[in-house]
């Protein structure tokens, strides 16, 4: 059974021209996924018809065998799903204030999940500041403790890496791995292949409206020496 599953699904974006058709794909339990070459728009679109928030104009999305667009299977969906995103926190509450707030809404949400997530992040020290005074790394650490309050098994990561440092990303990803280890799915988003992103276990890049190619890190090596080389032959541009 795929943690996530796309079948036919195609959809337009909002307030543009852009299209994406016939989108088949499915990702195992326990994998970390990575979906790369969309804008950040169609990002934020992505993550819309995960929750449930879009409906595709054709097709069906699948979280752990529920029908995300059917309201009774969503909402037992929506006990599963995680998302780690900048967007959701509230800049002028502290720390402590943006747990307390999603966790109001976490039906397995608990203050020893908490006081666990804040100590795993070496959040705990800075738990009164407010948002806005923390640094990118700390956002999105944040980010992640609100994703995983519940103990989701399904992650959706939007753009972890902006603003962070080499040594950061790898302690991200590091976190990730772990999870990953626990038999949860991470479904990561992100607009160009990083180097690494070599930790993940499956990578598929998006191009031009439809799914270019989606192959496990072994059978990328098989023929490209590194990711780079990997996103240019699908989609013709270098990664910088």
């Amino acid at each position: 059974m795929a943690a996530i599953e796309f079948k036919d699904v195609s959809f337009i974006m909002d307030h543009s021209d852009e299209s994406f058709s016939n989108l088949n794909f499915s990702v195992a339990p326990g994998n970390f996924f990575v979906l790369t070459g969309l804008t950040s728009a169609a990002e934020k679109k992505f993550v819309q018809l995960l929750l449930g928030l879009k409906k595709p104009a054709t097709g069906q999305i699948f979280l752990d065998h529920f029908d995300i667009n059917q309201e009774t299977q969503r909402r037992q969906a929506f006990q599963k799903i995680g998302v780690m995103s900048q967007d959701i926190l509230q800049e002028r509450l502290t720390v402590q204030e943006n747990i307390t707030a999603i966790g109001r809404f976490q039906k397995n949400y608990s203050k020893v999940r908490q006081e666990y997530l804040l100590k795993k992040l070496a959040l705990a020290e800075v738990r009164k500041q407010r948002v806005n005074a923390l640094t990118s790394f700390q956002r999105q650490k944040l980010a992640f403790a609100l994703a995983l309050l519940h103990n989701p098994d399904i992650i959706i990561v939007e753009e972890p890496f902006e603003g962070l440092k080499d040594n950061e990303i790898q302690q991200l990803i590091a976190l990730f791995l772990t999870e990953a280890g626990q038999k949860k799915t991470i479904f990561m988003l992100v607009e160009k292949l990083t180097p690494p992103l070599e930790a993940a276990s499956e990578i598929a890049i998006a191009h031009q409206g439809r799914l270019a190619v989606s192959s496990s890190q072994a059978d990328i090596h098989k023929t490209f020496s590194t990711l780079a080389e990997f996103y240019d032959f699908y989609t013709g541009e270098e990664v910088k």
